[in-house]
C-alpha cells in the first residue's frame, strides 16, 4: 500500500509541476531529468587536476591542459604499441564484400 501511495503521489506531483511549466521547455527538461534520476550534479567533478605533476585549479589552465593532451595522445602513446610482423589482411583471409578497402583499379577506371 505504501508503494502504491508513493507512486500515486509522484504521478500527481509530476503531472502538476509539468502542467505549471508547460510553456517553459528548459524547466520541463529539468523536471524530466529529476524524475529519471539523472540530475546533472557538477559538484562531484574534481576541482583540481594534475598537469605536469602540478596541481592546477584554474579552469582556463585545466581546459588548456586537456586541449594540449588530446590532440597528441595518439602520437605520445603509439610507441607503447608493439609492431606486428603480420599484414592487416592476414587477419581477414576471406574476401570481404562489404569492406571499405578498395581493390586495384584498371587505368581506364581512373
Amino acid at each position: 500500500m505504501y508503494n502504491k501511495l508513493t507512486r500515486t503521489i509522484k504521478t500527481l506531483y509530476y503531472r502538476t509541476v509539468l502542467g505549471e511549466n508547460k510553456n517553459n521547455s528548459n524547466e520541463c527538461w529539468s523536471i524530466f531529468k529529476e524524475g529519471l534520476g539523472t540530475i546533472n550534479d557538477k559538484s562531484s567533478y574534481p576541482q583540481t587536476f594534475s598537469i605536469n605533476n602540478k596541481s592546477i585549479t584554474d579552469k582556463v589552465q585545466i581546459a588548456e591542459g586537456f586541449n594540449n593532451l588530446f590532440p597528441n595522445i595518439g602520437i605520445q602513446r603509439s610507441h607503447n604499441v608493439p609492431t606486428s610482423s603480420r599484414c592487416f589482411s592476414s587477419y581477414m583471409p576471406q574476401l570481404q564484400t562489404h569492406s571499405f578497402f578498395l581493390g586495384p583499379l584498371a587505368p581506364s577506371e581512373v
